[in-house]
C-alpha cells in the first residue's frame, strides 16, 4: 500500500526549472519559451564573443526551430571544453569571459535538445546577470 502511495506522489510532482527561480522570466508565457530561446541564444553567443565555427552552425540549427540530439551532443562537448578553460583561466582573470562562453553553448545544447527553458537560463548568465538578458529580450 506504501509503495503504491509513493508511485502516486511522484507522478504528481512538478518539475520546477531552474528559469522559473528568476522572477525577471515570471511573465514569459511557458508557450513562448522555445521562441524567447531562440533569441537568447541568439543573444548569447553574440555578447559572449564565441567564434566558434560548430557552435556557430548550432545557432543556425537553432534558429531553423531544429531539434539535434547529435549537434546538442557536441555542444555539451564544447561546453565542457569552455568550462575547463575557465576553470583553468581563473587566477589569469579570464574566468568571467571564458564561463559566460561555456553557458552560451550550454545555451544551444538545451536548445537543441528541445529545453528551452534551460536554454534561456542558460543565455541569461551568458550575458552575464538574467536581468540583462530579460531586458535585452523587451527591447
Amino acid at each position: 500500500m506504501r509503495e503504491a502511495h509513493l508511485r502516486a506522489d511522484a507522478r504528481t510532482l512538478v518539475r520546477v526549472g531552474r528559469l522559473e527561480q528568476y522572477d525577471v522570466f515570471a511573465s514569459i508565457d511557458r508557450r513562448d519559451w522555445p521562441e524567447v530561446a531562440i533569441k537568447a541564444c541568439r543573444l548569447a553567443i553574440h555578447a559572449s564573443g564565441v567564434d566558434d565555427a560548430a557552435a556557430l552552425a548550432a545557432l543556425r540549427a537553432v534558429e531553423q526551430r531544429k531539434v539535434d540530439a547529435e549537434a546538442a551532443a557536441s555542444m555539451r562537448d564544447l561546453t565542457d571544453r569552455f568550462d575547463e578553460d575557465a576553470w583553468d583561466a581563473q587566477d589569469l582573470g579570464d574566468y568571467g569571459v571564458l564561463f559566460r562562453r561555456a553557458r552560451a553553448v550550454a545555451a544551444l545544447a538545451f536548445a537543441l535538445s528541445a529545453e528551452p527553458d534551460e536554454a534561456i537560463y542558460e543565455a541569461a548568465h551568458a550575458v552575464e546577470m538574467p536581468e540583462d538578458l530579460a531586458r535585452q529580450l523587451r527591447d
